[in-house]
């Protein structure tokens, strides 16, 4: 998904949406509902209810760019005479 700044979504999950995640050796896959599911989320969220996101994107702020490893940052000394 692309979103330029300003730009809105509709993101929703189905109360019934299972992903399984592979965890350890003695549970290999277990499976957890993104949503809530058949309990809910009492008394705020009802038992079997999508959930549904509107999101907008507000802004963007850009991160300085990582130096290189190994790279030192010089400073440099002018002199005049």
């Amino acid at each position: 998904m692309k979103m330029a700044k300003g730009g809105k979504a509709r993101l929703s999950i189905s109360h019934d949406y299972v992903s399984c995640l592979y965890s350890s050796s003695a549970h290999p896959y277990e499976s957890y509902y993104k949503a809530y599911g058949a309990s809910g989320y009492p008394p705020t969220i009802p038992p079997h209810t999508d959930l549904i996101y509107l999101i907008e994107l507000l802004d963007i702020t850009r991160r300085a760019q990582p130096q290189p490893s190994g790279s030192k940052k010089k400073n440099a000394t002018v002199t005049t005479g």
